[in-house]
């Protein structure tokens, strides 16, 4: 099977994998699909130079100057003769997800219902393993496979990029937050405190401490019991 790295070599392997324009192998070309590099801005046509090797562009300016988003996505038409039979339930899920352009494809998730999202990593999950076969049998050079097999690979990319956390994961993650907040809230606390503390308000000192006063180090755990005690009249 294909492991991860392997697929993402696969997938930027020169003139065998995605192009510069974020188009597979197989893809019409620009003329054929309608795609330029102009963009509309209140109503004026605004050209940009063609991309070319070595450039770097941030994500925004790919999508919204160059028209890499979810509006220009590429139709994708997946041959059934090309596919496995025990995997061609899945060409639906390919001719919708499996944009070879990660801009694109990024702007096409965003502005998915998360059910749609979710329901696609769910239902594909149980025939990754097959198509991993598949694509294996198909050999190394990306270059001689059928474009069915290009639209699944990046059907797979598609798929782990919907990735679905176990309730145990989610678990996990909100444990991880709550303590975040908790320990921002205590760092929070001490210099606040530290500040009463230097103007003598000890009352906030105290109510600021308080809260946290089992995970109190020593400094702040010593002006919180002379800060009580100053209010006891104890000093």
């Amino acid at each position: 099977m294909f492991a991860a790295s392997d697929r993402a070599q696969l997938a930027k392997g020169g003139d065998q994998g995605l192009r510069l324009d974020g188009y597979g192998p197989h893809d019409p070309p620009a003329w054929r699909r309608g795609h330029t590099n102009g963009t509309c801005i209140g109503g004026k046509a605004m050209m940009r130079r063609p991309l070319k090797a070595g450039d770097v562009y941030p994500v925004h300016v790919l999508r919204d100057e160059y028209g890499m988003n979810a509006a220009n996505r590429p139709t994708i038409v997946v041959r059934e003769e090309e596919v496995p039979e025990a995997l061609r339930h899945l060409i639906p899920y390919a001719e919708r997800w499996a944009i070879s352009c990660d801009v694109t494809r990024g702007d096409y998730f965003d502005h998915q219902p998360e059910a749609d999202v979710a329901a696609f990593w769910h239902e594909v999950l149980p025939h990754v393993d097959a198509v991993n076969q598949w694509l294996a049998a198909l050999g190394d050079d990306v270059g001689t496979w059928p474009e069915a097999g290009v639209h699944f690979l990046f059907l797979l990319k598609a798929h782990g990029e919907a990735y679905q956390p176990t309730a145990e994961e989610q678990q996990a993650f909100e444990a991880r937050r709550l303590s975040w907040e908790h320990g921002r809230r205590r760092k929070d606390a001490v210099e606040q405190a530290l500040e009463a503390f230097r103007q003598r308000d000890y009352p906030t000192v105290a109510s600021l401490l308080a809260p946290f006063e089992a995970e109190l180090e020593t400094v702040p755990a010593a002006k919180l019991a002379f800060a009580r005690k100053k209010l006891t009249g104890g000093g």
